[in-house]
């Protein structure tokens, strides 16, 4: 899966990889749902969440 992060002047891609690839609609909503059960349950600081100083919101 890969996500586009656009700000005022620049952007970039990030890729998350599944643990297996997806074949079909039903593989990739349970790649999806792994993803996600792995950022929940991460203790890694929210970086999307805080505001910004230098103008990129």
């Amino acid at each position: 899966l890969t996500l586009r992060i656009e700000r005022v002047r620049t952007y970039g891609d990030l890729r998350l990889p599944f643990h297996a690839p997806a074949d079909d609609v039903a593989q990739l909503t349970e790649r999806v749902h792994v993803l996600l059960a792995q950022a929940s349950a991460a203790s890694c600081p929210r970086a999307l969440q805080r505001q910004r100083a230098d103008g990129d919101r």
